[in-house]
């Protein structure tokens, strides 16, 4: 490519009768024209760290030019995380090419997704009539960790080894037989596991000396999903009182 280039050439003059003579010229040859993009929208995916790295505009732009050139001014290498998930925007993108000459604006935008699921680790428990006969079960109980490479925004538990169907209750309706009503779920806090609403497994006299399976279901803000079933174990272990 030539940003400017000046060069000499030389120049011979004859006459009629073969006398000739000589001079010399430079001439500057200049590059114009500015290039012209056109750009293009792109989704890159995170890693399994929350990370993934890009040069908007490098990679989302198509350039012509009349000077092909080496190398285009362009965007440093950016670095996405978690907090840039969705559509980011770029506005206003323009290319200068090695003779100083800039494009026009484009804009095109990055898709930033997390398809990668959580992992959830959840103990055996053993749980103990009361008193009352009575034992009750939530997600401090079970869960042990969970390992994201964002953040894991909801767990749930539910009896059994599968998720029920999950429903929206309008009014005067009732909740069908294996279901569960939109939003009855538990969040993860920072430090533990706190229900948005109460959400606990209630177990009593009827239950003892049973073991159950447990789901425990960890979302990450993306929506991916991971389970794990345990298994929980209901004892009494209060003797009689008599009088």
């Amino acid at each position: 490519s030539i940003a400017s280039m000046t060069d000499s050439i030389t120049l011979t003059f004859y006459d009629s009768c073969c006398y000739s003579c000589m001079c010399y010229a430079f001439v500057t040859v200049l590059d114009t024209i500015a290039p012209v993009i056109s750009c293009i929208s792109d989704t890159i995916y995170l890693d399994e760290n929350g990370l993934v790295s890009d040069a908007p505009g490098e990679n989302e732009t198509i350039i012509e030019d009349n000077c092909p050139p080496s190398s285009i001014v362009g965007d440093p290498l950016a670095i996405f995380t978690c907090d840039d998930l969705g559509v980011n925007e770029f506005n206003g993108v323009t290319r200068t090419d090695e003779s100083g000459n800039e494009s026009e604006p484009c804009d095109f935008t990055v898709t930033i997704l997390d398809t990668i699921a959580p992992l959830v680790f959840g103990n055996d428990t053993i749980l103990y009539l009361d008193e009352m006969g009575m034992a009750s079960l939530t997600i401090d109980d079970v869960a042990q960790d969970t390992v994201d490479n964002c953040t894991v925004v909801d767990a749930e538990l539910f009896l059994g080894d599968t998720i029920p169907q999950t429903v929206t209750l309008m009014e005067g309706t009732s909740l069908p037989a294996g279901a569960r009503q939109a939003g009855a779920s538990g969040n993860l806090m920072s430090g533990g596991f706190a229900p948005a609403l109460p959400q606990t497994l209630f177990f009593n006299c009827d239950d003892s000396g049973n073991i159950y399976e447990v789901l425990i279901v960890a979302t990450d803000q993306s929506g991916n999903m991971d389970t794990t079933t345990l298994q929980v174990t209901i004892l009494d272990t209060i003797p009689p009182v008599i009088t």
